[in-house]
């Protein structure tokens, strides 16, 4: 073999570990790509999951409860912090059970052909109006929350199809461990239909205890006329599993958290069919504010106050026969009035149901519990 042919193969060799360095470093640079991302997907997958952080298909926005256009009410649900997804399960499968028993039938809506421009339109309508309604009270809205639609509306230009009215919608309440269910339902008053789901959950689960009859005689009529219409049909015994959801506070009206300028007006319609002069009966405020530091509670229930005619009606905070009920989240304010709040466990599935730990016995008898076996032992020696 020639000098000359040597010196051409190790000029090939050198020339292929040239060629093979920067195949080597890519294969390094992608195992390095790979062990992160998979670092990445561990963390995310152990971190839990939050509603508001994250994406929820089918929630509106927070500004919903305060729209120029709409007049929201339903419910405002309490549960477990970073529980929300299950009790939004849950709950959603007992309040559409109770409405198959207690809502009267609706006939089947028809959907007419809309288009992606017309939809487009509509809500850039609906956020100026917001943003200009919010500006005029000194406030502005949040551009990082997004009103998440539900898939059936995100699609092309429909077509005009037949579909079942909608019951319920999720609005986020902008506050962890709560969010709103809107009772889209025109004719159900959201405080009737809570009380006839307490009246029969208590009903259901406390059959033979003694306080069975605490709802006899403080019954309104539209809450007796619902469970008299009752369709009476079963409810699986799954849809009474109940252990992330704690309150359903009842929101028959909801505005801007505006005290003097919006939040009056709004409760003088309310409170004008609630209490009536031929008939004093008394009454409690019952304010709790969130994620809202310009809100004076103390001046703010005072106002409030003043709307009832004292007399005939007066104050009393311990068994009161309607209870003004005042939410005031972030930039929202509901509220709602609720006859013997308190005889209706405010509302609490849970202690509706039962499933509460006993209360404790009173430190007077647990002692004298003590006391009686040692006197016992002392009189046997």
């Amino acid at each position: 073999m020639s000098e000359s042919e040597r010196n051409s193969d190790s000029l090939k060799r050198d020339h292929q570990s040239i060629n093979d360095e920067p195949t080597a470093a890519a294969t390094d640079k992608q195992k390095i790509n790979e062990s992160r991302k998979k670092k990445k997907l561990e963390n995310n997958q152990s971190k839990p999951q939050s509603l508001y952080k994250g994406r929820y298909t089918k929630w509106k926005k927070h500004s919903r409860l305060f729209g120029t256009t709409e007049q929201v009410k339903g419910f405002l649900v309490t549960c477990d912090k970073a529980r929300e997804a299950h009790s939004i399960g849950e709950t959603l499968i007992l309040l559409n059970a109770y409405a198959d028993q207690f809502f009267p039938e609706i006939s089947k809506t028809t959907t007419t052909t809309t288009t992606d421009d017309d939809k487009s339109k509509q809500k850039t309508q609906s956020k100026e109006e917001i943003k200009q309604f919010l500006h005029s009270r000194g406030m502005e809205v949040d551009e990082d929350e997004d009103d998440e639609e539900d898939e059936d509306e995100s699609g092309a230009g429909s077509t005009s199809t037949v579909k079942a009215a909608k019951r319920f919608e999720l609005i986020n309440a902008a506050c962890g461990g709560m969010y709103v269910i809107s009772l889209l339902h025109d004719t159900v008053d959201p405080v009737v239909f809570i009380s006839a789901i307490i009246v029969d959950l208590h009903k259901r689960f406390n059959k033979n205890q003694s306080d069975n009859d605490r709802f006899k005689d403080i019954l309104t009529e539209p809450v007796k006329e619902m469970l008299a219409n009752s369709k009476n049909i079963e409810i699986p015994e799954r849809c009474f599993n109940i252990k992330f959801t704690n309150r359903l506070t009842p929101i028959q009206r909801s505005t801007v958290a505006s005290i003097d300028t919006d939040v009056i007006p709004v409760l003088k319609s309310l409170l004008e069919k609630s209490f009536k002069s031929d008939k004093p009966e008394s009454f409690a405020i019952e304010l709790r504010s969130r994620n809202n530091i310009s809100l004076d509670k103390a001046n703010t229930i005072g106002k409030l106050a003043a709307l009832i005619d004292s007399p005939p009606h007066k104050v009393d905070l311990s068994n009161p026969d309607k209870t003004l009920i005042i939410e005031n989240i972030k930039s929202a304010i509901t509220m709602a009035i609720a006859p013997n709040y308190k005889t209706f466990f405010k509302f609490n599935l849970k202690e509706a149901i039962g499933n509460q730990p006993p209360q404790s016995k009173p430190k007077q008898q647990q002692q004298t519990e003590k006391q009686q076996p040692t006197l016992e032992t002392t009189k046997e020696e």
